[in-house]
């Protein structure tokens, strides 16, 4: 299942996460078509900057609950774990 943020997927949005998009971003890492659809967490259609902050709010809300939560974001549906 594609959970938007689970960019490294392993089922579970963190900082993990938050790294593998900043090397993304920065370019030092390619990103996979999955990546590429995970890592669009604001549906947009691509990568960048906006979804970075988008996606550490998110991790901020998962944080928060300590549960599996579901969000919708935008037109995004979010259900993921954090830890």
């Amino acid at each position: 299942v594609l959970e938007p943020g689970d960019l490294n997927g392993d089922g579970t949005v963190n900082a993990m996460d938050a790294n593998v998009m900043k090397r993304i971003l920065s370019g030092t890492v390619t990103p996979t078509d999955l990546q590429i659809l995970s890592g669009d967490v604001n549906g947009d259609g691509k990568v960048n900057a906006m979804d970075l902050n988008l996606f550490k709010r998110i991790r901020k809300l998962l944080a928060a609950h300590k549960t599996q939560s579901h969000f919708f974001i935008g037109n995004n549906f979010l259900a993921g774990a954090c830890a």
